[in-house]
């Protein structure tokens, strides 16, 4: 980003917020899709997938970026288990293994009808102050970290904007309720570029190019719709994962990585089977090539990638310039009204999900 970009983003800074430091929260909830889930829709299939390549029931090799983040603040983000009403039933945790607070699964939308509908946001948010009691802890941090697959949705049906206007609305109100029940510090993460996927990426030009112009109308909508939320002395920042996933990729050799298009696993969900187990000719028979790919999946990051989104996140609450608040050029798109967005569908032979999810979403 130019320094003419990243000085109009200063300059249109949705909200101002004190910095973050460790210790300084009680906790960290976090909701959202795969690229938070950690066991929770595992729970709910009572599926024990192997390691690798799925880390900790991840959809990645490492720990998802919620995690960094909440190691840097020295707290956890372990899931919740709400699907399965807070129980280890499947045995997939340690013995006397306590519910955590990340509320993400795997697929879910920030529409309340994307999908099968009880896992997306609303269900997720519903299903925390149904467990507080109406309550939200207002020394907590609440991560609200959705919206990838409403993006793929709508690029895929051909909704566009109305498809995207309906998420957005959702994700809005469920962060309203947070607010509502006493929540005061809101971190809000944006879409990334759904269009420089390879899922995307493998549909032609055309079908990418419209992925990333409704990534970019989503995130202009959220910006745009977050400055109207309302809090008694409520904090609400955001994370600009769009932009910072960009740097990432034009700064990829800094990381060691040197394929920024292709990814590691053939896999949609990841298998409980040993022999479910498939690398593309990029990643290597065993994966040894895993650390230089920015992607895990068709769809999804590498622990790689996750380290480094996890770091950004944290950087934003502790006040760092180093990557622009969300809400600077994000209203930019809005201003500018940037409008617009498959993945492959499960090969016979992949797990199948209930309910029409498909594995190879966020």
């Amino acid at each position: 980003m130019n320094s003419y970009l990243k000085a109009l983003g200063l300059a249109v800074a949705l909200i101002a917020a004190p910095t973050a430091s460790a210790g300084e929260y009680s906790a960290m909830y976090v909701f959202g899709d795969s690229l938070s889930d950690r066991g929770n829709l595992a729970e709910a299939f009572g599926a024990r997938w192997i390691d690798p390549p799925s880390f900790h029931y991840s959809f990645t090799d490492g720990p998802v970026a919620v995690s960094v983040l909440a190691s840097k603040l020295d707290l956890k983000a372990d899931p919740s288990l709400w699907l399965n009403n807070f129980n280890d039933d499947a045995g997939l945790f340690p013995a006397g293994y306590a519910p955590g607070t990340n509320y993400a699964v795997a697929d879910a939308t920030a529409s309340a009808g994307g999908g099968i509908g009880a896992i997306n946001l609303p269900f997720q948010v519903d299903a925390y102050l149904d467990r507080s009691s109406g309550v939200a802890d207002g020394d907590a941090l609440y991560t609200v970290f959705i919206g990838g697959n409403d993006v793929a949705n709508a690029t895929r049906s051909g909704t566009g904007a109305i498809a995207l206007t309906t998420a957005v609305s959702s994700e809005i109100s469920s962060i309203q309720s947070l607010l509502n029940a006493g929540a005061k510090n809101i971190f809000v993460v944006n879409v990334p570029d759904v269009g420089a996927t390879p899922a995307f990426l493998a549909g032609g030009m055309a079908l990418s190019e419209l992925a990333t112009a409704n990534s970019r109308t989503y995130n202009g909508l959220l910006a745009s719709e977050l400055g109207k939320l309302t809090g008694s002395g409520a904090s609400i920042r955001q994370f600009d994962l769009f932009g910072y996933s960009k740097q990432i990729i034009s700064n990829a050799s800094s990381y060691g990585i040197t394929n920024t298009v292709g990814y590691c696993y053939d896999i949609g969900l990841p298998p409980t089977d040993p022999a479910g187990v498939k690398t593309t000719e990029a990643c290597g028979e065993k994966a040894e090539n895993i650390g230089q790919l920015a992607y895990w999946n068709n769809f999804h990051p590498t622990g790689k990638v996750h380290n480094l989104i996890g770091q950004g996140m944290f950087d934003v609450l502790a006040g760092s310039t180093a990557v622009p608040e969300p809400a600077t050029w994000m209203m930019m798109i809005v201003g500018f009204g940037l409008m617009g967005l498959c993945l492959r569908r499960p090969r016979d032979g992949r797990q199948r999900l209930p309910g029409g999810l498909r594995p190879s979403l966020v």
